[in-house]
């Protein structure tokens, strides 16, 4: 009898994770398989409905775009945050003096291009804050202006783009995406099942090579899984060494 093909939890990938592994066993499939069998046909469906759920074809906010306004702000910020390193050694003393003004406020918060999106969206909007409230003379003064034009462009940009991402994401990953998801999932276990049960039966010399080849996906799947778990489980734990205090649930590791 031939080895069948083993088990694999998808809960703890995320959406892009979960649709990488079925795009790489719907691969498998067509590169092993002359004719593709009945009982696969409907887990290449789902997953092909599943990728038109992700791409999300009648989005006007694409992950390109969000992807290219978070760039824009980060070069904002460096550009702004070089320049000002410069002037502060800058031989007029009043325009020294400016710049490290602006300096100390704009260092105050980390590197946005060392944040995630959410952790910049809420740091940005404070440090406009904090550059605006500033008397716009220092500005002047250190030659700045313009820099803090660009980076409040391009930071409103990227503000207003995520802001919308969030609540798109939020009316659509609960409907389409999520029941394409348990569609695709449920379609891959299906098949799984019944390629087992067509190994016991009437292995094929190409079923053989497909259990085998989509073993060793499952295998490096299984290693991914426990990093991440094991990632989840350590961030749990700082979290309740930590806990928010608006968070009543800060402590409960599951």
């Amino acid at each position: 009898m031939s080895d069948t093909i083993a088990t694999l939890n998808l809960k703890l990938l995320s959406n892009d994770e979960v649709f990488g592994f079925l795009n790489d066993v719907t691969h498998q499939l067509l590169d092993t398989f002359t004719v593709i069998p009945d009982y696969a046909q409907d887990f290449i469906a789902a997953q092909s409905d599943f990728n038109e759920a992700l791409k999300g074809k009648d989005d006007v906010l694409t992950t390109k775009e969000l992807s290219a306004a978070d760039h824009d702000t980060d070069q904002a910020w460096g550009c702004l945050n070089a320049y000002l390193k410069i002037m502060r050694s800058h031989p007029v003393n009043s325009k020294r003096e400016a710049a490290e003004t602006i300096y100390q406020q704009l260092t105050k918060y980390e590197n946005p291009a060392m944040m995630s999106n959410s952790a910049k969206y809420g740091i940005l909007e404070r440090l406009l804050l904090d550059l605006k409230a500033l008397p716009k003379e220092i500005f002047i003064e250190a030659d700045a202006d313009a820099w803090l034009k660009d980076l409040d462009h391009k930071c409103a940009k990227f503000v207003q783009m995520y802001s919308a991402r969030v609540q798109d994401k939020a009316t659509k990953i609960p409907g389409i995406t999520k029941a394409a998801r348990i569609r695709a999932i449920n379609a891959y276990r299906n098949m799984v099942k019944l390629a087992n049960a067509m190994l016991m039966i009437s292995p094929s010399t190409e079923l053989t090579h497909f259990a085998s080849h989509l073993n060793e996906l499952i295998s490096s799947k299984q290693t991914a899984i426990k990093i991440k778990k094991t990632k989840s489980i350590n961030t749990d734990i700082v979290s309740c060494l930590e806990p928010n205090d608006d968070d009543i649930t800060a402590c409960v590791i599951e």
